[in-house]
């Protein structure tokens, strides 16, 4: 069963490990990032992005370990 997290209205998907890759999904489109140290600091990199931030508010943004 796969963990998932919820941190600032973004889905976390799966268990965070020290240097995993993490993809950035919005609908049809991924990127891959490399997580941090914990799901908030992913997320709080991700959310100072303007354009990931408005995917966020919009419940469009997901993070999964890749």
């Amino acid at each position: 069963m796969t963990q998932i997290t919820t941190i600032k209205g973004v889905s976390c998907y799966g268990k965070l490990y020290e240097d995993c890759s993490v993809a950035v999904k919005t609908g049809n489109d991924y990127w891959m990032i490399t997580g941090k140290d914990t799901w908030t600091k992913t997320v709080d990199y991700v959310l100072a992005d303007p354009t990931w931030k408005k995917y966020a508010n919009n419940n469009e943004l997901e993070l999964e370990v890749d």
